[in-house]
């Protein structure tokens, strides 16, 4: 029971952080130094 709800939590946290980190990178990429962009 506790083996599948540590699962489930970390797969909610992973994705959390992964979609956190898809909007930063976008951003990044938007809104970055004018050096990233050919």
């Amino acid at each position: 029971m506790d083996r599948a709800l540590a699962r489930r939590d970390f797969l909610r946290i992973t994705g959390a952080l992964g979609a956190a980190g898809a909007i930063t990178a976008s951003l990044g990429a938007c809104t970055g130094p004018p050096s990233t962009i050919d």
